[in-house]
Order: C-alpha cells, then sequence, then structure tokens
C-alpha cells in the first residue's frame, strides 16, 4: 500500500508538471581548456606532469514553469582516461525547485549544491580548488533534500539540507543508510561584509577501501570582505571523525582531526579586465595515539601559496560571469615534514561560457 501511494504521487507530481504551461528554457555552456604542469621545486622544465585537457564542460538546461516552479539538469563532459574514447560524462545537477510560502524560500529536491562552507558559490578566480573542495572535507554536490533561502531585509541566506553524505561522485553500494545533516548560514548585516558558518554530520563513511568512517563532523567558517576593486575571501574548515582500519580480525579504531584556513586576497582593476590575486592556506591532520593524544600527521600537513591573474576578453550576464577569459595561476605546496621537496602546479586555462534564454528577457 506504502509503495502504491509513493508511485501515485510522484505520477501526480509528473502529470502536473506537464500540464504547466512554457515560460522560459535556458540553455549554458561551461568550458575550461587548461594546461597543467606538476613539478618538484620548480622543475618545469623536467615536469612530473605536463599535459593538455578539457578539465570541464558543462552543459546546462533549466526550465522555469512558472515563478513557483524550476527545473535544472547539468551534465560535465570532460577529459578522462576513465573511458577509452578520453574522455567521460558525469552528472552534475539534477533537481526540482518548489517555491514555499515563506517568501524567497524553496525547497530543493535532487542532485545539488551542497552547502557547505566556499564550496557551493566558489567562482574559481583561482582556477584551483576550495579549501574543502582541494582537501576532501566536502564535495561541491549531493543528492539530497534541502530548504533553502534569502533571510529578509538582504541579511543573507539560509539553508537546511538533508544528503546522502557521500557527494555527487557516488551512487549505489558506495552509499550506506546514514544521512548527513548539514545546516548553512550567510549572514551580510552591512554592504560588502559576509560572515558565514556551515556545519554537518555524517554517522558513516565506507567509500574508502583503506579506512571506515564514522561520527563525521565538519565546521567551516567563511567570510569576505570588499571596498572598490579589492576582495579579501577567507575561510576556516574543520573535519573530525573516527577511523577504523586493518582487517576485519584487527580492527584498529583512532579519533582524526583536519583543520585549516585559506587567505584569498584579490584586486580587479582595467575597467574590470584584469583581475590579480595571491592565495595562502594551512592543512594539518592529526591522527590519535595510544596514549590518547593527537599526533600531527608531518607528511600530509601542508602549507600552500601561489599567485595569479585572469585576463577578461568578455564578461556576460551584466558582467557578473566570465564570457571568454584567460587564467594563469602558480600553487607551491609545501609539506611539513622535513627534508620534503615543494610541489609546483602551473595552470594556463583559456575558460569559456555562454547562456541563451527561450523566449529572450524581455
Amino acid at each position: 500500500m506504502k509503495r502504491l501511494l509513493v508511485v501515485a504521487a510522484l505520477a501526480a507530481m509528473i502529470t502536473g508538471l506537464m500540464a504547466l504551461e512554457p515560460q522560459h528554457l535556458q540553455f549554458e555552456h561551461v568550458g575550461w581548456f587548461r594546461y597543467t604542469n606538476v613539478s618538484t621545486s620548480f622543475g618545469i622544465t623536467d615536469p612530473d606532469v605536463s599535459r593538455f585537457g578539457l578539465e570541464r564542460g558543462y552543459l546546462r538546461t533549466g526550465y522555469q514553469w512558472t515563478d513557483k516552479l524550476y527545473t535544472k539538469f547539468t551534465v560535465d563532459i570532460y577529459s578522462s582516461d576513465i573511458t577509452t574514447e578520453g574522455s567521460t560524462v558525469r552528472i552534475k545537477e539534477a533537481y526540482v525547485d518548489f517555491a514555499l510560502p515563506i517568501k524567497d524560500f524553496f525547497f530543493t529536491a535532487g542532485l545539488q549544491k551542497h552547502y557547505f562552507g566556499l564550496i557551493y558559490s566558489w567562482n574559481y578566480l583561482d582556477p584551483g580548488k576550495s579549501l574543502s573542495d582541494e582537501f576532501g572535507v566536502a564535495a561541491s554536490a549531493d543528492y539530497g533534500l534541502t530548504i533553502n533561502g534569502k533571510l529578509p531585509n538582504k541579511l543573507g541566506e539560509l539553508q537546511l539540507g538533508l544528503y546522502n553524505g557521500e557527494g555527487y561522485r557516488y551512487v549505489n553500494k558506495c552509499v550506506n543508510t546514514t544521512p548527513e545533516l548539514l545546516a548553512n548560514v550567510r549572514l551580510t548585516p552591512i554592504k560588502n561584509l559576509m560572515i558565514g558558518g556551515s556545519v554537518m554530520h555524517h554517522g558513516e563513511d565506507n567509500r574508502r577501501a583503506e579506512e571506515d568512517r564514522t561520527g563525521i563532523l565538519g565546521l567551516a567558517v567563511p567570510m569576505l570582505v570588499s571596498a572598490g576593486p579589492f576582495t579579501l575571501l577567507g575561510e576556516f574548515n574543520s573535519l573530525d571523525y573516527t577511523a577504523e582500519t586493518g582487517p576485519d580480525t584487527l580492527r584498529v579504531s583512532r579519533k582524526h582531526s583536519q583543520s585549516g584556513f585559506d587567505i584569498f586576497p584579490s584586486i580587479t582593476v582595467l575597467d574590470r579586465k584584469l583581475d590579480a590575486f595571491v592565495r595562502f592556506s594551512s592543512w594539518a591532520r592529526r591522527v590519535e595515539q595510544e596514549d590518547g593524544g593527537m599526533k600531527l600527521n608531518e607528511a600530509r600537513s601542508v602549507y600552500r601559496y601561489g599567485a595569479g591573474a585572469n585576463w577578461h576578453f568578455y564578461r556576460r550576464s551584466g558582467g557578473r560571469r566570465p564570457g571568454c577569459a584567460f587564467q594563469l595561476a602558480w600553487t607551491r605546496t609545501q609539506a611539513r615534514a622535513e627534508g620534503s621537496d615543494p610541489k609546483d602546479t602551473i595552470m594556463a586555462q583559456f575558460r569559456f561560457e555562454w547562456a541563451a534564454l527561450i523566449p529572450p528577457a524581455k
């Protein structure tokens, strides 16, 4: 009986959607053609990695049924060795938005943004990843349900979510029965100032062959300050969990704690054609010892710093988004272990995007 009710409810929803009058259909493409050079101690003429590739190839469609109902679907077609053809496809977004009785709030169901720290709004001014993405704290998207919206009087935004917890790359056998709970808020008490907080809890994570994680708790505190052409973006992240390793008969359980911060100042000049930035990050991994203390894993704890610039040939969406740009960035990663050699990554990429609305906006 319960299954019958679920099927009937889904059928009624689909029938209702198809009965609505069409309003707006949106198409969008985002492409990143990148050269990557990874070397030791800036040995760029003798690199460990030197390659060209399409790092991102988003194709998005969005349909605005009414002012209370919106659907979106995004696939990413990019260079990969997973298949013999040299490319692969993955789903990045697939959701429906329902307007709630509360002004500017929506109920979203499907594969959607993962509202943690800066990861869900990272604009890739630096073509590198956000702090939580780079160090595996959180995925940028996940399957789930959220209530999300804007706070009154432009005070910020709020999201509450129930997710699988394993991220958009994992489905079926890689997803366990323990969901993730998430809460996120961003406050903008005055213009050009934002401070926020995110917390997520996931009871169990069994994706990794080398360990099973339980009691996973993630925290993030993002901030942004801007004045004229200057912007300062920053974030603190932490991740705590218990990991069980070893064969079934000899399981070892230890607490793990990771934390770090990211400081990212930038300037936009020359009629917004040039962005320039520097960036500094720190990440520490600590593991519980037999005496109960937490010891720093120096080999896997790092400092990261670098700089870069973007030249915009064209901006779209009223100047809010890149249309066509060239990006150049250098990042050095230095492990804290004594005597370790630094790793240098140089990324040079053309970023090109377009969007079309049918019928065109009036």
